[in-house]
């Protein structure tokens, strides 16, 4: 969604005049994600790491294993074609995990998890 949403939202605010601003902050923040997107899920995976083995790191550690886990996404991503896609879904997972860490789901009394509505 978001490595198709974005750039048809961007491209459709860029095509009305009065959209053109909010076109180009969308544009620029795409742009944006994506120079930072290996380094951000290097990042979302090891905190994924210390979660799943249920670790006690601190900021260095999770660092370091980032910092581990960065060449691999670039060796994985340097396979031809195959390798693109797997990396544009780690990225995607990445990326949809942050946005779920950012927003708050609640428990509903029916036991089903909804969104939060402010």
């Amino acid at each position: 969604m978001y490595f198709i949403g974005l750039p048809l939202v961007t491209l459709f605010s860029l095509v009305i005049v009065i959209g053109i601003p909010i076109g180009l902050f969308l544009l620029c923040l795409f742009l944006l994600s994506l120079l930072f997107a290996y380094a951000v899920t290097s990042v979302v995976l090891a905190y994924g790491i210390k979660e799943k083995y249920k670790k006690d790191w601190n900021k260095w550690k999770i660092m370091l294993v980032a910092a581990l886990v960065f060449p691999v996404l670039k060796l994985i991503s340097a396979i031809p074609i195959i390798g693109v896609l797997i990396a544009m879904i780690i990225v995607g997972m990445a990326f949809g995990a942050l946005i779920l860490t950012v927003i708050p789901f609640k428990q509903s009394a029916t036991g089903q998890t909804a969104q939060n509505q402010p």
